[in-house]
């Protein structure tokens, strides 16, 4: 679910994205590549790689247009 949130690295500038705690949850298999670990100076974090979600979504899109087009030629 995409959520809002500030930045508190910086200055409290709001962002839109996801939680990858919560991305690393639903994710199995090649896709768990999605949530990179790193680190910053408070320690190690988790980090969406948005490069490789995109890819995701866009299969999740033709594959919903895929069934919306078989829907609607069973009219």
């Amino acid at each position: 679910t995409p959520k809002s949130y500030k930045r508190i690295d910086l200055e409290g500038a709001q962002r839109v994205g996801y939680v990858a705690q919560e991305l690393q949850k639903e994710l199995v298999g090649a896709f768990r590549c999605i949530v990179q670990e790193g680190s910053d100076d408070d320690g190690p974090l988790l980090m969406v790689d948005y490069s490789r979600l995109t890819v995701l979504l866009h299969g999740a899109l033709l594959s919903a247009l895929a069934r919306i087009e078989a829907l609607e030629s069973r009219q």
